[in-house]
């Protein structure tokens, strides 16, 4: 989906900001579901999970954010603040039901934006956490497995080599520079 197709299908930022900061930081369910309002570093470019909500680890993570999310990040926070349902919680994100997201909530929503994008799902079992897994290949495949590492907030390499997969482009390009 482009910008535009939000602007026409949508007058809300939440579900914009949520598929974009899911998009770059490669978000879980389980951190959709726990995200809070100052995890939000838009100053600085990122969100922050603290070792508290961090599912599988023990460390606090700073996750980069590109500078398009962060302006939509932006737009939703402040729509966010005028919205009565968000008056008694901290939470960034809620779903019509005013309930946190989850992973059943998660993956209706991206079979509708599949629907909406076209996208062939024949022969394909797609759900929210494929947005994690594409995220962990174009990360390793354009800044190497270390970044994809820390993008997806791994203590190993070897946790990161499940999600990587070297493309046949990517295969391509290197047996050309052989």
């Amino acid at each position: 989906m482009t910008p535009e197709d939000w602007k026409k299908n949508n007058r809300s930022w939440e579900r914009p900001s949520l598929v974009l900061v899911a998009l770059d930081a490669g978000l879980r369910p389980i951190e959709v579901h726990r995200a809070r309002e100052d995890w939000l570093r838009l100053d600085k470019g990122s969100i922050y999970i603290p070792r508290e909500e961090a599912a599988k680890s023990r460390d606090h993570w700073k996750v980069s954010l590109r500078s398009d999310t962060v302006e939509a990040a932006k737009r939703w926070r402040a729509e966010r603040n005028e919205l009565p349902k968000y008056d008694d919680t901290d939470r960034i994100w809620l779903t019509r039901e005013n309930n946190p997201w989850g992973s059943n909530s998660l993956n209706y929503l991206f079979d509708k934006l599949c629907k909406e994008a076209g996208l062939d799902r024949t022969n394909r079992r797609l759900c929210w956490y494929s947005i994690r897994h594409s995220v962990g290949q174009h990360m390793a495949d354009l800044g190497g497995l270390e970044e994809a590492k820390e993008q997806l907030r791994h203590k190993s390499i070897e946790s990161t080599l499940q999600y990587t997969k070297p493309s046949l482009e990517s295969r391509r390009s290197t047996l050309d520079k052989m």
